[in-house]
């Protein structure tokens, strides 16, 4: 399977150590500093690689040099009822299958310790052992008790030479024959190595455990960002591998950076804050989008200056690009990290706890692995448990704002949408309801004139047979005027009304009105219908 030569947002494993460039100063200097003390502390801020240095760097040292057997350790963050504890998550790593005939297993059948774990391992391989602690601070979450535990062990395994429960078991009557072979090795020192890997804004943590680990703190080492130097080596040199040949084929022939390119990207990639240093997880990020770019084309075996375009909107479109393949996800992601994880107004990162998140956004653990996974964010171990999460980097930020802005004008366009459609529905359900009315009114009006007219007829009749018919037409006729001019007055109060609603803008009741008033002039017609007769 065709690899890449830059790994990208994620840290670099121990198969990728052929590929792990400008960090050689600090693995031959954090080698040579574990060696000189049993307990290290390596620390720096989050994001400048201290598990790519671990991983890419250091255990590929330790193979070539056959001096430690390296064990990694990870705690994760302690969660409430998770019986899972720092000592038992060491005994799982460090711990080995051997036959009950070992002498070890003979000498002490239930001992269950990390200085015999360590032991075992000592002489199984003939190395002295090198217990990695990767993302130390998550320890710090567990409860106290349980801190206490793993410390009172590690003590025991750092500045124990033979524990006194051995020794005296070997001194016991009962205790079982050692060949000389196996006392040599018993009596071979164990000279075990710890390392502690943890981020600089946690290291007021250490102390809490000098307690038990005296000379916790005797032992720095800290991992700066890349140089310059050291950074252009990490853009370079992974270029200039063949193609084939190494531990997996490249997707790419082996290609250049112009000086022209290489200058841009590092006078990008240059944080003044730092004396003008890189941070390798950004700097993989842009190279892997620069590789990708060569394999679309296929055959280009060079980068220039013209190449590289514009440096921010390739962070920006990583950030749409890693949200995009969210799925029916997505618009839960953006609204934490947009509305979240980003004060208002201020363009500053925030963090929020698992909990929280959970809560108030309904983001699932899955979807946060997911999104710290990709780079996206960045999740830190919570000292009452669990995690809290922020955005990965500042350079995310402005993306993430523009972003936000996008989203909630489209959000916006679409509700005023649908609020304009449903008026329409309703305009259209109430015109409806008026053509109804109008066809009921003038079906009314019309039975109002027959009968008006039949009533007349019926009046004039009587009239004529009480031989008064002219008094009653105009009794009757006068009747029909009042009530004329009643109805137009209705009506010039009606359309009065409308034009009050019309320059209010509500629409519904200046049509409701422009209707009443329409059935009010077919009234008046009724009526001027009638005292046409009267002339």
């Amino acid at each position: 399977m065709a690899n890449y030569r830059y790994p990208g947002v994620k840290p670099f494993t121990a198969a990728e150590s052929h590929i792990f460039f400008g960090r050689d100063k600090d693995i031959r200097s954090l080698y040579r500093t574990i060696r000189q003390e049993p307990i290290t502390v390596l620390y720096s801020k989050s994001g400048l690689g201290k598990s790519s240095l671990l991983n890419a760097g250091l255990l590929p040292r330790c193979a070539e040099r056959e001096e430690f057997e390296p064990v990694m350790i990870r705690f994760g963050a302690w969660t409430e009822g998770d019986p899972e504890t720092p000592l038992s998550r060491c005994f799982k790593q460090l711990e080995i299958p051997v036959q009950q005939e070992h002498f070890l297993k003979r000498l002490a059948p239930n001992e269950k310790s990390l200085w015999s774990m360590a032991k075992i391992r000592q002489v199984k391989t003939g190395l002295r052992p090198l217990l990695i602690f990767d993302q130390f601070e998550e320890l710090f979450t567990y409860p106290t008790e349980a801190i206490g535990a793993f410390a009172t062990e590690l003590s025991e395994l750092v500045y124990t030479e033979f524990p006194l429960r051995l020794r005296r078991r070997l001194e016991s009557s009962d205790a079982p024959d050692l060949s000389a072979q196996e006392e040599d090795q018993l009596d071979e020192p164990l000279n075990p190595a710890v390392l502690f890997a943890i981020r600089s804004d946690r290291m007021h943590l250490i102390p809490k455990l000098s307690d038990h680990l005296s000379g916790v703190l005797n032992n720095l080492f800290e991992l700066a960002a890349l140089d310059q130097e050291d950074a252009a080596q990490a853009i370079v040199q992974p270029a200039a591998l063949p193609q084939s040949g190494n531990t997996e084929d490249f997707q790419t022939p082996p290609f250049i950076w112009e000086a022209g390119a290489l200058a841009k990207l590092l006078d990008y990639l240059q944080n003044p804050d730092e004396n003008n240093r890189v941070e390798g997880i950004l700097l993989q990020m842009l190279c892997r989008e620069f590789e990708e770019r060569l394999i679309a084309k296929g055959g280009q075996t060079k980068i220039s200056a013209a190449d590289l375009g514009d440096l921010d909107e390739i962070i920006s479109n990583y950030y749409f690009d890693r949200v995009s393949r969210l799925g029916n996800q997505e618009l839960a992601a953006r609204r934490l990290i947009e509305e979240g994880l980003i004060l208002d107004g201020e363009n500053i990162r925030l963090s929020l706890h698992e909990a929280q998140i959970l809560k108030q956004y309904n983001v699932d653990r899955k979807l946060l692995e997911t999104l710290v996974d990709s780079r996206l964010l960045r999740a830190e171990p919570f000292l009452r448990g669990g995690y809290t999460y922020e955005l990965a980097h500042d350079r995310l930020i402005d993306p993430v704002v523009q972003a936000k802005q996008e989203r909630l004008e489209r959000e916006r366009i679409e509700r005023e949408s649908q609020a304009q459609e449903a008026a329409q529905a309703e305009l259209a359900i109430e015109r409806k309801k008026r053509q109804r009315a109008r066809q009921i009114a003038i079906f009314s009006t019309t039975l109002s004139i027959l009968a008006l007219v039949a009533l007349l007829f019926a009046f004039i009749q009587f009239k004529k047979a009480k031989a008064n018919e002219q008094e009653a037409r105009e009794e009757l006729c006068n009747a029909l005027e009042e009530k004329r001019k009643r109805l137009v007055s209705e009506v010039a109060q009606t359309r009065k009304e409308a034009a009050t609603f019309e320059k209010a803008k509500e629409w519904q009741y200046m049509e409701l009105r422009q209707a009443q008033a329409d059935s009010l002039d077919i009234r008046i017609l009724e009526v001027e219908s009638g005292l046409s007769e009267c002339e």
